[in-house]
């Protein structure tokens, strides 16, 4: 190998470690998107725990101290709190096609968690210790056919393109959101459902929460009270269920696109940001909740 020849191939092996470096090499737990506090003008930092593709749903086990984080490749996986994938699968169709997973509420009374799947606009039941098991009835098919009224138009619009996105879990009851930029009532509106707590076969549709907001694509509870996302104003919101009305709205952080939220117990919130993958975590102090 002559001098020329080694000094060029040098210079692409420099430039090689550069471009891998540049990609993300290394550990994920490095600095979030910022949110500039309105009243002071400062800025909160968030951290960076893992990397998952087309990360859309979250939710805080405290049973197992863990993170169950979705996938709209059908994926869910459980992460410690550090944020190391500790368990994951895969969940297909009979026909091999992976379903459309868009949130999780992580169910600690049953063992499970509560899966919404986008397409078939149904719930999953997986189990916390198992991830590939998941509840099927005596047909061999995934529990969770949802029971709706008004043969499903006020549910889904006739192109199927929109429909449930975010799920939470408080007090036994379970709640949906409808994703739409459409005011309630009008068809595939924006809204909460509950369904009952049986987690049946075919959970039937118990009442319907007007919020006022659109496009709410995750939902979680903390002290109480329903937090949701809502991705066309990039906000988090407050909604007072005793009260059936919304107590706050704060900006989200500039760089995150989440589409699920989750509280643990030590003053934390975490966001799933379908858009890059990653999933944050932030003091939920900084978004003036206790």
């Amino acid at each position: 190998m002559n001098m020329a020849f080694k000094i060029q191939h040098l210079a692409i092996s420099l430039s090689t470690l550069l471009l891998i470096t540049a990609c993300g090499g290394g550990s994920d737990n490095k600095d979030a998107g910022t949110n500039p506090d309105p009243a002071t003008g400062s800025s909160v930092t968030g951290k960076t725990l893992a990397s998952v593709a087309e990360a859309s749903g979250i939710c805080y086990s405290v049973d197992n101290d863990a993170l169950f984080v979705v996938s709209d490749r059908g994926i869910i996986y459980k992460l410690d709190m550090q944020g190391k994938i500790l368990d994951q699968h895969t969940h297909k169709s009979a026909k091999g096609k992976k379903y459309d997973y868009e949130g999780v509420a992580c169910d600690d009374v049953n063992g499970n968690v509560i899966v919404a799947v986008e397409g078939k606009d149904n719930l999953h039941t997986i189990e916390q210790s198992d991830l590939s098991a998941l509840l099927k009835n005596s047909a061999g098919k995934p529990t969770g056919d949802i029971v709706r009224p008004d043969d499903n138009t006020l549910f889904k619009d006739k192109k199927g393109k929109t429909g449930i996105e975010g799920i939470a879990i408080n007090e036994g009851t379970v709640y949906v959101s409808n994703q739409s930029l459409n005011s309630y009532p009008e068809q595939d509106s924006s809204f909460v459902f509950t369904v009952d707590d049986s987690f049946s076969d075919a959970p039937v549709v118990d009442q319907i929460i007007d919020h006022g907001k659109k496009d709410i694509v995750g939902l979680s509870f903390h002290q109480g009270d329903l937090f949701m996302l809502s991705a066309i104003d990039h906000t988090l919101i407050r909604y007072g269920i005793k009260q059936s009305k919304v107590i706050s709205t704060k900006s989200l952080p500039s760089g995150v696109d989440a589409e699920g939220v989750a509280f643990d117990n030590a003053g934390n919130i975490y966001f799933a940001d379908d858009k890059n993958g990653k999933v944050t975590k932030y003091k939920a102090s900084d978004f003036g909740i206790n």
